[in-house]
């Protein structure tokens, strides 16, 4: 019996949800801004900043904060998400 990954039960809103974020962590990573010094710019701590990237879920006051707080558009970064997500839909 094949094993499903959550990701193959999401529908298509967390599924844009979770690759934003996980878009959002990339443009932290290239921008060095480590999870420590994003959770500080949101006011949370490190822990709840590596839960939310693991979980591929946050809240989208916190989404915007941290993509202005990187100085990146979050339109930019949902693009990027979007994109993503489309390059790998099968051809139809």
């Amino acid at each position: 019996m094949a094993m499903t990954s959550n990701q193959d039960t999401l529908t298509p809103g967390p599924l844009l949800a979770t690759a934003t974020v996980r878009e959002l962590r990339r443009a932290a990573g290239a921008d060095e801004v480590s999870k420590t010094a994003l959770a500080g710019r949101l006011g949370i701590s490190r822990q709840t900043m590596s839960k939310r990237f693991q979980q591929g879920d946050m809240k989208l006051s916190e989404f915007f904060d941290a993509a202005l707080s990187m100085n990146r558009d979050p339109g930019d970064i949902l693009a990027a998400a979007t994109a993503t997500l489309n390059a790998k839909e099968p051809n139809s």
